[in-house]
């Protein structure tokens, strides 16, 4: 693979990667509104911890599956696990729903936050490039 591909490639596995990483916190700020509109106070806490404990279940079963049909494939299947169940998560109308769609989120979010960094192992050979793309 060339080296145009190869920058391609790291870019592509960077954005979902920090998006992922991202959402575990970024909900904090819409938080009174979601409480307020699916009237759900009593689950203030499982709307962040449901994601954190999908995503934290998931990891190490995303890296097996990876190894079962492939990287690639498996990173697509927790990319598109993750838009999916983001798309729920808008339209949920009670907090149960909603619930549901974000530990479905956090499942998705485990393969977009481990993979890569398998991924990059294959692409970079040279460990100080590989660790400046790490890094």
């Amino acid at each position: 693979m060339g080296k145009k591909k190869i920058l391609i490639v790291t870019l592509a596995l960077l954005f979902p990667n920090a998006m992922a990483g991202l959402d575990g916190t970024i909900i904090n700020t819409a938080l009174p509104s979601i409480v307020s509109n699916l009237h759900g106070i009593q689950y203030i806490g499982w709307i962040i911890a449901v994601f954190l404990l999908g995503m934290a279940v998931a990891t190490p079963l995303w890296s097996k599956l990876g190894e079962r049909i492939g990287n690639r494939r498996a990173y697509e299947i927790s990319t598109l696990l993750f838009a999916i169940a983001s798309i729920f998560q808008a339209l949920s109308s009670n907090i149960i729903f909603f619930l549901i769609a974000r530990t479905i989120m956090g499942i998705g979010a485990g393969g977009m936050n481990t993979i890569p960094f398998i991924i990059y192992a294959d692409l970079y050979t040279n460990l100080k490039k590989r660790a400046k793309v790490i890094l």
